[in-house]
């Protein structure tokens, strides 16, 4: 059965992962009607795969472009998409079979504008088997979906992936280019262009634990001064939407993660001391706002400390932070070898 699904895919030196990821699209229980394809000019042989695959599966297009990031890619797929709906698909991860199939029918089933599954954090080239009774999807309204934008580890509901959207969304948002945390500065603009979200917890897309995913890259200026910006945009645009108590949960999540940014800039990033004072400004600005703004215990206790000493935050408090996280992220590979 065929369904008007455009898939973007960006490619990136990826020919390790790239025939798995591709082979889980050309797997799907649902065929799309368009494969779309952006080798943002690969060095090693990721083209020369795309265009192989674009020669054996009709329904697959290949975009060779100069070097622009994962934004640019994203956006030439979105420019060259053709169908009613648009997903995106990192090229060293992959779909479990039923992803487009689940997706599609409570997209459809439920009037959404957004589709939403879970994902597995995994090193394993395929997915547990899925169960439909398991898919029992919520219906969230657009206020609901951002308001789960704000809280602390809902990667689900910020990343581009793992998501089937209607097209028209894209009519008017792209990307950012040149920067990382593309994601961040976005998922929330077409989540508020949504009416209606709807979100199954089946784990339906893979999350590969490669070596080459950014987010798992040396952290960097660049990667400090992306997600900066994508928090300050965040901030703009929660408080356009002119909902006190959405704005002031999204105002601490965003100062809570000004506290980890500042703390990691100071372990890792010595020199960049003018970008440092400039976050802490900001920070400040906001600080005293924050304090009469609902939160909880936790929050409350980090914004102490590091009004008290950021200096004491970023040695002290920080590390421990890291250790624990290193844990848990450890636990999670292991699980997932």
């Amino acid at each position: 059965m065929k369904a008007d699904i455009s898939v973007v895919i960006p490619v990136y030196n990826v020919e390790k992962y790239l025939e798995r990821c591709l082979d889980s699209v050309r797997s799907q229980t649902l065929t799309p009607r368009e494969v779309i394809l952006v080798d943002d000019g690969s060095t090693d042989r990721s083209g020369q795969i795309c265009d192989r695959y674009g020669a054996l599966c009709p329904n697959f297009q290949v975009i060779h472009q100069a070097n622009g990031g994962l934004s640019a890619a994203r956006n030439a797929g979105i420019e060259r998409a053709s169908g009613a709906y648009l997903t995106f698909l990192d090229s060293d991860d992959f779909l479990h079979p039923l992803y487009l199939e689940i997706l599609y029918e409570n997209a459809e089933r439920h009037h959404g504008d957004v589709s939403v599954c879970g994902y597995a954090v995994t090193r394993k080239d395929r997915l547990p088997e899925a169960d439909r009774q398991e898919n029992r999807p919520e219906v969230r309204t657009s206020r609901e979906a951002l308001w789960e934008c704000c809280a602390l580890r809902k990667t689900n509901m910020t990343v581009a992936w793992c998501k089937l959207y209607r097209s028209e969304l894209f009519r008017q948002v792209r990307y950012p280019v040149g920067r990382v945390y593309e994601d961040l500065a976005t998922t929330h603009r077409v989540m508020a262009l949504a009416e209606r979200i709807v979100v199954t917890p089946l784990k339906l897309y893979g999350y590969y634990l490669s070596d080459s995913s950014i987010t798992r890259k040396k952290y960097s200026l660049t990667n400090f001064s992306s997600e900066n910006m994508a928090q300050d945009e965040r901030l703009d645009f929660f408080r356009g939407l002119e909902d006190p108590e959405l704005y002031q949960r999204l105002a601490v999540s965003v100062q809570r993660n000004r506290v980890a940014n500042y703390c990691k800039a100071v372990r890792y990033l010595p020199e960049a001391v003018r970008e440092r004072q400039e976050l802490l400004r900001k920070y400040r600005a906001l600080a005293g706002q924050v304090r009469r703004y609902p939160m909880g215990a936790a929050d409350r206790a980090l914004f102490w400390l590091f009004r008290l000493s950021p200096w004491l935050c970023a040695r002290v408090f920080f590390p421990l932070y890291e250790r624990a996280d290193s844990m848990e992220r450890r636990s999670r590979r292991e699980d997932a070898s």
